[in-house]
């Protein structure tokens, strides 16, 4: 048991923790986002990753995450 707790804590290391309590900046891309409130923060967001998609970066004052995961 402890093993498998272990390489999950390795898989899961992988995904940005980064939760929100208030205003942010962060982007948003309709072409590969799951649904109309996908977003990724300024560090994960890679411009080369979304050439040619529909994104934008944006403002918010509610809480969220990451979904770079």
């Amino acid at each position: 048991m402890l093993q498998f707790l272990s390489n999950t804590d390795q898989v899961n290391s992988t995904k940005c923790s980064v939760n929100w309590n208030g205003e942010h900046t962060a982007y948003r891309c309709s072409t590969c986002g799951v649904s109309n409130s996908s977003c990724m923060c300024v560090d994960c967001f890679d411009i080369k990753d979304h050439e040619g998609h529909d994104f934008r970066m944006y403002t918010s004052t509610t809480g969220g995450c990451c979904d770079c995961g």
